[in-house]
């Protein structure tokens, strides 16, 4: 579904996204600006990320489980840190 918006960011002054959701999105942004630089992210992948982090920030945990492990599937492996999620492309998808 998000990728039918195309290129699209959350609005930065709305009072109607709560500060953590708004800080989680930008975390997951600048992860991916920073990824692209050195590997790019395929557009599932990112689908992936942004749909896991709102899962996260809704406390779905089974639903985020499960959108890692099918980013593992495809050979991405996201790492959770304090800044956001980062990306990684693992060398055997699956593995």
């Amino acid at each position: 579904p998000l990728d039918l918006l195309g290129d699209w960011s959350p609005p930065v002054d709305s009072d109607d996204i709560p500060e953590e959701v708004r800080q989680r999105a930008q975390a997951v942004q600048a992860s991916m600006a920073q990824d692209e630089t050195e590997t790019e992210i395929p557009d599932d992948i990112e689908r992936i990320v942004a749909e896991r982090e709102e899962a996260r920030c809704n406390r779905n945990w089974a639903v985020a489980d499960q959108l890692r492990d099918q980013a593992l599937e495809l050979g991405w492996q996201i790492v959770d840190t304090p800044d956001g999620p980062q990306v990684e492309k693992r060398e055997e998808p699956g593995a």
